[in-house]
């Protein structure tokens, strides 16, 4: 499928200098007539937001775009990635969300896909099968039964605990989120929407579909929620160097549950 970028280029930059997405974004194959296949793309989420969205509180998440270090001649923009289905360029594919730089002409499409995609989430687990506990973490006979999860499974005592379907706690090591295989994972959720912006150009509306609650506890004064978001925001990203300060710019993906 032929992919271009739609934002207008000088004539001299029409031809883009690197690859029209970025090699994270992963291909959509199986294309027949005018529907591109649907895919499916991993993504992490902390304990407490995945309480968050199975509770419904969360709808939209927001990532860090990591840009490369292009010309600091030209600035990085929003725009649409869009081309032709077919070789005679008569059917047109969906577009497709991206960010472009000005001067360079290189377009970075979204890694966690496009509206339609479907998002299984890794979050902090463990499973009480010793063959699973084995490693690499493959799918064993009775291994679902026995999947257990920090966000919704883990002890309220601050202790790294869960209860057994016995009703038996044990001290366990929970297994990091990124190490989480598909089989193992409960939430599906699917891309309703996908846009390029600032974080701290979010919005009080957009804040409180990240999960910020309207009052927070404690506090004589309510803080505005996009100050909360930005809080929040600072606890995960402000050591990766992009804390809210920073104000990058970020997908915002916003997601229903599939199941």
């Amino acid at each position: 499928m032929k992919i271009t970028c739609i934002t207008p280029l000088p004539e001299h930059q029409r031809k883009l200098t690197g690859p029209p997405i970025s090699r994270e974004r992963p291909s959509r194959e199986s294309v027949r007539g005018t529907d591109v296949a649907t895919k499916e793309h991993p993504i992490i989420f902390t304990p407490e937001n995945v309480r968050k969205i199975l509770n419904g509180h969360k709808t939209q998440t927001r990532r860090v775009i990591i840009l490369p270090k292009d010309s600091s001649l030209g600035v990085w923009e929003p725009t649409k990635l869009g081309g032709y289905l077919d070789k005679a360029c008569t059917t047109l594919a969906p577009q497709s969300v991206a960010i472009f730089h000005t001067r360079s002409g290189r377009c970075i499409g979204c890694p966690f896909g496009q509206v339609g995609d479907r998002l299984w989430v890794r979050e902090t687990w463990y499973c009480d099968h010793v063959d699973v506990q084995k490693g690499p973490f493959k799918e064993v006979d009775g291994a679902k039964e026995l999947l257990y999860y920090r966000s919704t499974d883990s002890t309220s005592d601050g202790k790294e605990t869960y209860t057994r379907f016995s009703g038996e706690t044990m001290r366990n090591p929970w297994f990091p989120s990124i190490h989480m295989p598909r089989w193992a994972s409960r939430l599906t959720l699917k891309i309703t929407e996908i846009r390029v912006e600032r974080v701290r150009d979010i919005s009080e509306k957009d804040a409180e579909a990240e999960g910020i609650i309207f009052i927070e506890p404690g506090r004589a004064i309510r803080r505005p929620m996009a100050e909360q978001f930005g809080i929040s925001w600072n606890r995960i990203n402000a050591k990766r160097g992009y804390g809210w300060d920073k104000n990058p710019w970020v997908w915002v993906i916003k997601f229903e549950k599939a199941r």
